[in-house]
């Protein structure tokens, strides 16, 4: 006779502890604050070209890179202190020291146009 679903699992869920209480098995922690390690190891002065599509959308391999950073920027306190409800209350100066942030790391071509569809 058969082992039903639950059963198949019980054994799986024992061998997984039984490995994992021997040093073998090792749960991967996959959730939690993006940090861009990758960013932060890039040696002073590389940049990594973005490109974008026709409607302003970053593409190609580096996007997934850029939306981390631009991730990043947006979470720092420094540019962004939590007192502004509205991204329209937040001063120029602010936002133009998030722009030089992104672009110590990126390439992105024209500055002014994607600026304008951030």
């Amino acid at each position: 006779m058969g082992r039903t679903m639950n059963e198949h699992f019980d054994i799986h869920l024992f061998f997984f502890f039984l490995l994992f209480d021997a040093g073998i098995a090792k749960v991967r922690e996959a959730c939690g604050r993006t940090q861009g390690k990758m960013l932060a190891s890039l040696p002073a002065g590389v940049k990594l070209t973005v490109e974008f599509d026709d409607h302003h959308r970053p593409i190609g391999r580096h996007m997934s890179h850029y939306a981390t950073m631009q991730g990043l920027v947006i979470r720092n306190k420094e540019f962004t202190p939590l007192g502004y409800k509205s991204w329209l209350e937040l001063p120029g100066e602010n936002k133009n020291k998030m722009v030089q942030e992104v672009l110590k790391k990126f390439e992105i071509g024209d500055v002014e146009l994607r600026v304008k569809y951030w």
